[in-house]
């Protein structure tokens, strides 16, 4: 089995003298290869062992399956895990479930309070909230196991039956309302056969804001778990390794790795700060820049551009004016600004009206915003030709990207539908450029396959070859002639919700069908993760040989990294969101790093120079 890890070696000691641990490393430091080592041995000295391994998403699941196909061990998020220990539980679901609401808890337009028999059918999990058809999301899920772990004693003995050991990866992650079941709810370890073992980095915790490291300290401190350091990082370069080690605010300094095989051995690698103080930097002028003349970016396998915010996403990626139409409609905002101030009065309209006849019936009733009216000002037709549609499409359009982007996909054991929150169009689109993608790529029997018309001759075969030559040359075509070409002729036909969708929203799909259909290839690119386009939030796991960060807040409010790089020892809340998104993001490099920032301060450019180096501060343009 080879030689094993001595912080491996010494969280079984821990788990044989009826201790828990938590096995604490930064970035690179191997942490889930030595879970999985760990779990190793103890399938080794006894293969009855039963052992659980909890997660933070679907992606991480399906990753430690495919590299631990181990009879016996099982894996879950840690909502499906919670769901699957106390779903048989109903009664007491219900129970829980009428506190948390009658206590507002979990709030709710029903008249309370309600009673336990409020729910005739069983208590369900689900995507969505909806007490009225007895089903629970992730949110409820949490409250409800918390619930009944402090109020049922028994609930801990009974996952204690069910398990030897109980694994959190990514303990960094995992929600409060968990890590305080675990740690402050079950019984100490010594008074209970379950084993529970926490793998993480409390520097990466970009999703539960840093109150998951607070439960974990106060373990750390009554000696609820014994601290085990991983202090190696196989990953970073060491001139990336200076860096994050000054992004670090727990006193770790990791050390590169010293033997052969770790894939940093040796490597110096690149770490550079550059900016700009007129002209923002777009992709051309990355590409451009001689330090970045061996960056591939032409796919996300190598290179990887993380962004903050989607928007700056759109913009570099070639899809903006879809971006805008989804999330930034700012006549349908007006229309929803209006109906919410109709509302407040007491007015009510006939929404079948067009949305220039209600306005027109009701002057003044409320100014567009700051933005609004400065949209309407760049674009005078934007306004104009909204006011021909009905006041209830625009009022029930949504302005939302996650209805443009659905799911990213950031792995290829990412098996999610990631046209799940897309609205019909978009899955539509999406549809034919698959086509399209598959027909660059040669792949006719897959298009055959995806097709709603059957191929049965020659002629067909014919009449399908030049279908998709008109296809694959459409990318400066408006969408809507696309479109109609692709139902016409067989090759993505318009189903049933999509007619449905383009009744009752003729303005969104109006404006959609003027892009050019470039632009949805260009979306289909980055949600596929085709290009080396990402966001700052989806990348913590993975690694690159080059990454380049930009520094924009992307209009989030809860990140600022001038004000970070500012004031970089504040213990702030949006300054230590900022620094742990920061160390995450740097993190990923493997040969080069480039973090850039557009007309940063004085203040942070002192900043960046000693993190960086004076000589790793470079402006450009």
């Amino acid at each position: 089995m080879g030689i094993v890890e001595e912080e491996v070696l010494e969280a079984l000691d821990h788990v044989r003298a009826r201790s828990d641990f938590l096995m604490a490393g930064g970035a690179g430091s191997g942490k889930t290869h030595s879970m999985e080592s760990f779990i190793r041995e103890v399938y080794a000295e006894n293969p009855q062992s039963s052992i659980v391994c909890i997660t933070y998403t679907n992606v991480a699941v399906n990753e430690i399956r495919n590299r631990l196909a181990i009879p016996g061990l099982q894996v879950f998020t840690i909502h499906e895990f919670l769901w699957e220990l106390i779903r048989r539980f109903q009664k007491n679901i219900r129970q829980a479930l009428t506190n948390l609401v009658n206590n507002s808890v979990i709030r709710t337009s029903l008249d309370l309070p309600v009673g336990t028999d409020f729910w005739e059918h069983p208590i369900r999990y689900k995507e969505w909230l909806s007490l009225e058809e007895c089903h629970v999301s992730h949110a409820e899920v949490l409250l409800i196991a918390r619930s009944l772990f402090e109020d049922c004693p028994l609930l801990a003995k009974i996952l204690g039956d069910l398990y030897d050991y109980l694994l959190v990866d990514e303990y960094q992650d995992t929600p409060v309302d968990v890590l305080e079941i675990l740690l402050e709810v079950l019984p100490k370890p010594a008074h209970r056969s379950l084993r529970v073992g926490f793998f993480g980095d409390g520097e990466q915790a970009i999703h539960e804001g840093g109150k998951s490291r607070d439960v974990v300290k106060r373990a750390l401190d009554n000696q609820r778990i014994k601290l085990i350091t991983k202090r190696h990082n196989r990953r970073n370069p060491a001139a990336v390794m200076r860096l994050i080690g000054n992004l670090r605010t727990d006193g770790l300094i990791q050390v590169q790795a010293v033997d052969v095989d770790a894939p940093n051995y040796g490597k110096e690698g690149t770490a550079r700060f550059i900016y700009t103080n007129d002209k923002p930097l777009d992709i051309s002028a990355l590409r451009g820049l001689p330090y970045c003349s061996s960056w591939d970016f032409t796919s996300s396998e190598h290179t990887k551009l993380l962004y903050l915010g989607k928007s700056a996403i759109a913009r570099e990626n070639s899809f903006p004016r879809l971006m805008e139409i989804y999330s930034k409609d700012r006549a349908v905002e007006y229309a929803k600004t209006i109906d919410k101030a109709l509302g407040k009065i007491g007015v009510s309209v006939d929404r079948d009206m067009t949305f220039g006849e209600v306005i027109g019936a009701n002057t003044d009733i409320a100014a567009p915003t700051r933005s609004q009216q400065r949209a309407f000002d760049d674009d005078p037709d934007l306004l104009s030709r909204a006011y021909g549609y009905t006041f209830r499409d625009l009022v029930t359009t949504s302005v939302n990207s996650d209805r443009l982007l659905g799911t990213k996909k950031v792995s290829e054991l990412d098996d999610r539908d990631r046209g799940e929150k897309r609205d019909p169009l978009i899955n539509h689109l999406m549809a034919i450029q698959f086509i399209r993608a598959q027909y660059s790529q040669g792949s006719f029997n897959s298009i055959i396959r995806s097709m709603s018309v059957r191929v049965t001759s020659i002629e067909d075969r014919v009449r399908l070859a030049q279908n998709l030559d008109w296809l694959s040359t459409a990318g400066g075509k408006p969408v809507g002639e696309v479109v109609d070409y692709a139902d016409s002729s067989g090759l993505v036909i318009r189903r049933d919700a999509v007619q449905d969708f383009q009744k009752r929203h003729p303005y969104r799909c109006a404006r959609v069908f003027e892009v050019p259909f470039d632009e949805v290839a260009a979306l289909y690119s980055y949600v596929e993760d085709f290009s080396p386009f990402s966001t700052q939030h989806g990348v913590k796991g993975s690694e690159w040989d080059n990454v380049f960060v930009s520094l924009d807040n992307g209009g989030w409010n809860m990140y600022n990294y001038d004000k970070l790089l500012g004031a970089p020892d504040s213990d702030g809340s949006v300054e230590s969101r900022s620094r742990m998104m920061l160390y995450v993001t740097c993190s990923r490099a493997k040969e080069n790093l480039i973090v850039y920032a557009h007309a940063p301060s004085p203040g942070a450019l002192r900043q960046a120079r000693e993190w960086f180096g004076d000589e790793n501060v470079l402006p450009v343009g």
